[in-house]
């Protein structure tokens, strides 16, 4: 991207005392900016490509963006001070004066931004942050989605608390809530985090008081080659284990856990024909026996049962005979049947399930 020619010269002398600045010329009192992840992903991204954090510069370009931005823009500090800057320029001497305790946070919607690909003399307008996100992630940027999930190196403490777009705070307890959480309906998307929140990094517990503090703990991070940097998918699989079937959000979070594609199950399906009454008009008494890669296998309860449905047809190779005991109702008693079949089991729990 073309660097801007400086309208205005910005200075920081006394940022922390003033109600606002610019470059030159104050900005009045009535401007209102909004906090923005998808700014501070941005302006990341920049500090990036010119080195000004110093980390993650050997293989990110010095022009990160696939758009530019119209200028002027308003800007805003975590303290209420409000900037107005004129040019990219004008954007890196805010940052290279950054810190931990003084950044940038907010920016003045609308905006407008030319985008490579678009027509320069039909910019397009961003009203939002909902835009604004759309527009970074087609730059390829991270969204706060990304960041909360389990970063490259380190984890999230749980619980934890994300505010949506519709304004709700919702307690995060683990990955797979946070996955369920953002994975639903339109407006579930992360607007902000509830800080402080604590990471695991290099085996020490750090807190995160700020979103500055969270994407500097990000640059931590070198790109990742790392097969288990998932995406935040939910796409659900199941895997058989000791204690029952465990659902994890994908299959790439599955297989960071040590599991293989032959080790899922199907999530839904009963094991075959005549089991879809299963546990609620009808038991089995245990234990029973399953074919399984050749050999006969001993199982003790529905679950483990359910665990070797095939997981494309989820039927379940059972071995009869075995015994099933239909549930009470108001006018029939419990009765036990002995099943030598499949189709003996399918002409039994029609009867007894209808």
């Amino acid at each position: 991207m073309k660097k801007l020619k400086i309208l205005f010269l910005f200075t920081a002398i006394s940022l922390a005392t003033l109600n606002s600045c610019t470059d030159n010329d104050s900005v009045q009192n009535e401007v209102e900016t909004k906090k923005s992840f998808s700014l501070r992903t941005t302006l990341n991204e920049l500090k990036k490509a010119n080195n000004i954090s110093g980390k993650n510069t050997a293989t990110t370009p010095a022009d990160p963006f696939c758009f530019e931005f119209i200028f002027p823009l308003n800007l805003s500090y975590n303290n209420g001070t409000v900037v107005s800057v004129s040019s990219i320029n004008g954007i890196l001497d805010l940052l290279v004066n950054e810190t931990a305790t003084l950044y940038i946070e907010g920016i003045e919607f609308p905006f407008q931004v030319n985008v490579a690909t678009a027509d320069s003399a039909n910019p397009l307008t961003i009203n939002n942050e909902a835009d604004f996100e759309a527009l970074i992630e087609s730059c390829g940027f991270e969204n706060y989605e990304d960041y909360v999930a389990t970063g490259i190196c380190y984890d999230f403490v749980y619980p934890y608390s994300i505010v949506n777009q519709a304004g709700d705070t919702i307690v995060i307890n683990s990955e797979a809530e946070l996955f369920a959480e953002v994975s639903t309906t339109t407006g579930n998307d992360i607007y902000d985090l509830v800080f402080p929140i604590s990471v695991t990094y290099q085996g020490q517990t750090v807190v995160l008081n700020t979103v500055y503090d969270l994407v500097d703990m990000d640059n931590n991070c070198v790109t990742s080659t790392d097969p288990c940097d998932c995406d935040l998918i939910y796409a659900p699989v199941c895997v058989a284990t000791t204690t029952g079937i465990v659902e994890f959000p994908n299959a790439c979070i599955a297989e960071c856990e040590g599991f293989t594609t032959a080790d899922f199950v199907n999530c839904t399906s009963s094991p075959g024909p005549g089991f879809d009454g299963l546990g609620t008009c009808f038991t089995i008494q245990y234990p029973v026996q399953v074919q399984y890669q050749g050999a006969l296998v001993t199982v003790n309860d529905d679950n483990e049962l359910f665990s070797y449905a095939n997981t494309t047809t989820g039927e379940l190779p059972i071995n009869y005979p075995i015994t099933i005991i239909s549930f009470a109702t108001p006018t029939t008693p419990s009765q036990t049947y002995t099943i030598s079949s499949e189709a003996a089991l399918i002409d039994i729990t029609a009867t007894i399930c209808n």
